[in-house]
């Protein structure tokens, strides 16, 4: 029942998702900022490169070819079986068959970010597109071909949208003004301290200064900033004891259990951060 041209068929089919998949996958991860707001730069670009030209066809053969000799054809085998078994048609037991191996995939694959109908969706398109192939190819039916290829175009695009989801954009927390009061510091020993009234007292604090960095200690006031559109929520900073700080923000990071406030220094495309993260147990 099952030879050369079911496997190869489903093997090529899987192949072509696979490549859709891995290329929406290597570009979604080395383009996307990351939670800071700090663009990959050309060094991205050169990785989407490598890893579209060089790994691509790699990992998209080898993907294909796992898929399609041990997801597609024992799933269209099982489908068989339990229609010869238990009775009804095959083609709604290869269904079943299919879509709980997507639920057991999506559910393995949680991790990715994405929610569990988008992963389901788009483990069952992977996987129900060449078990098509198989059972076309294994009955030598006729129109065959075009029978694949007209599924292919209609699941393609699901394929990539539902890859593309698996990255999903970083949104800030939404801190309310008094989240910001309490202890933030540092990895260099950086600390910042603000109180419920206003105050603030700062050690070793950096801030940019131009294109260099630079650090203060001291005292002043702080106050609550709302996002907008070219900037986060976050705190800004009146020091006059450190005039050469600007008032520039600190923009809020992280996750609402543990925030962040960070500072981009140096230069805008090729910079670095100074990240503050909360200590929750003080709070003021």
């Amino acid at each position: 029942m099952w030879d050369g041209r079911a496997l190869t068929a489903a093997s090529l089919v899987a192949t072509v998702q696979a490549a859709l998949v891995w290329h929406t996958w290597a570009f979604d991860a080395v383009t996307v900022s990351d939670e800071y707001d700090r663009d990959p730069g050309y060094l991205a670009d050169m990785m989407v490169l490598v890893m579209t030209l060089v790994a691509g066809p790699l990992v998209a053969l080898t993907a294909g070819l796992v898929l399609g000799a041990c997801g597609a054809l024992p799933a269209a085998w099982l489908g068989r079986l339990l229609s010869a078994r238990i009775g009804g048609p095959r083609v709604v037991w290869t269904v079943v068959v299919v879509a709980g191996l997507a639920a057991a995939a999506a559910v393995s694959l949680r991790g990715l970010g994405a929610s569990f109908p988008v992963l389901w969706g788009w483990a069952a398109g992977m996987l129900a597109v060449p078990v098509l192939a198989a059972e076309l190819f294994a009955d030598a039916r006729r129109l065959r071909g075009p029978a694949v290829v007209g599924a292919m175009l209609l699941v393609l695009p699901f394929q990539g949208w539902a890859a593309s989801l698996t990255f999903e954009d970083y949104r800030s927390p939404e801190l309310s003004p008094k989240d910001y009061a309490g202890l933030w510091t540092g990895e260099d020993g950086s600390a910042l301290l603000l109180e419920h009234e206003g105050r603030a007292d700062f050690t070793s604090l950096p801030y940019a200064d131009g294109l260099a960095e630079a650090a203060c200690t001291g005292e002043g006031t702080w106050t609550y900033r709302e996002s907008g559109e070219l900037r986060r929520a976050g705190v800004d900073l009146s020091a006059p004891g450190c005039p050469e700080m600007p008032v520039n923000g600190w923009e809020v990071a992280g996750t609402a259990a543990q925030p962040e406030l960070f500072l981009l220094v140096g230069d805008p495309d090729d910079g670095d951060v100074r990240v503050l993260r909360k200590n929750p147990a003080v709070a003021r």
